[in-house]
């Protein structure tokens, strides 16, 4: 692995039935993890099954393999179009161009695709909204203007911000699920309209098991998130379901960002190329539950920083 990319963990969950002895029963998951430096944001090369413990339900559980990460993968980028983004703003003395920032942000995240990926585009402002087919990366980046320069029919939008909404339309987009799949989101992290509550996205990303890559956009002079938005929030979703966020215009320092360096938008696709794809074994489970996944050893786990989704789905298991 080249030691400038980092590793961001997406997730491809499938539990299925597996046969140890007539009185047990277990399950099977295959977890795509990427492992990054604390400070540097490198990735971390070289790691096997066995220099890894994951937990369930407070126990260790079999680590049985790890493998390639999938080799072609499907992309849908969630265009936040609010007022919040699109319009240029001079409070507290300076003045902050977030729309110029999402511009170039994502033109370099989409130049960074493979050429045998696919893309999309969802963009959305208050309840209007505009998609696209999947397309090839150089038509993707072709199509990059015409889309941020996409306005709703009615220009009465409000301030109304239905991320989840839209992040949930982003999935049906990619269903049936593939290997592979994620949605990059640009957003200021801002939802107050959306039907689904923060619990019921993260419950169906984990479900499809699909990543959230996100490129975030805050104020860097305001003293605190502009118009109720709350970074924080998706910023914990995006670990939850094993994603990255790639800070812009912001104080990353103040919204959980522990590394020195932070993410960048045009390595945000890069990384995904550097995944360990582990095989887990587990009990089964009525309800997706939480799992631990660690370094075995203290030395290993200096300054390592694992990415992996934080749940492991319902499994009924086979006797």
């Amino acid at each position: 692995m080249k030691a400038d990319i980092v590793l961001v963990a997406s997730v491809f969950l499938i539990c299925s039935g597996w046969t140890l002895t007539a009185q047990q029963t277990t399950c099977r998951a295959h977890v795509l993890v990427t492992a990054l430096d604390q400070k540097t944001n490198e990735s971390i090369d070289g790691l096997t099954a066995g220099d890894l413990r994951a937990k369930f339900k407070g126990h260790e559980v079999p680590i049985l393999s790890s493998g390639p990460a999938p080799t072609n993968r499907r992309f849908v980028f969630v265009l936040d179009r609010s007022g919040s983004i699109t319009r240029t703003t001079s409070s507290w003395g300076k003045p902050y161009h977030p729309d110029q920032l999402a511009r170039q942000a994502l033109d370099e995240a989409v130049a960074e695709i493979p050429k045998s990926d696919m893309v999309a585009f969802l963009a959305f402002t208050g309840p209007s909204f505009t998609r696209t087919e999947f397309m090839d990366p150089a038509s993707a980046r072709a199509k990059v203007p015409q889309i941020l320069a996409w306005e709703p029919n009615t220009q009465k939008q409000g301030l109304r911000t239905p991320l989840w909404d839209n992040i949930d339309a982003a999935l049906r987009m990619l269903s049936p699920q593939e290997p592979g799949d994620a949605i990059v989101v640009e957003t200021d992290g801002e939802d107050n309209s959306s039907k689904l509550q923060t619990d019921q996205i993260r419950s169906k990303l984990l479900e499809a098991h699909t990543p959230i890559l996100a490129i975030l956009l805050t104020n860097p002079y305001a003293p605190r998130p502009e118009g109720g938005a709350d970074p924080a929030v998706f910023l914990e979703l995006a670990k939850e379901v094993g994603g990255a966020v790639a800070p812009i215009g912001t104080a990353w320092r103040s919204f959980g960002f522990r590394i020195d360096a932070p993410l960048h938008p045009n390595r945000l696709i890069s990384q995904l190329s550097y995944q360990y794809d582990l095989t887990l074994e587990h009990s089964p489970t009525q309800k997706p539950e939480r799992w631990d996944l660690s370094a075995r050893s203290k030395q290993t786990a200096a300054g390592l920083n694992l990415l992996y989704p934080h749940y492991l789905p319902a499994c009924a298991g086979n006797k």
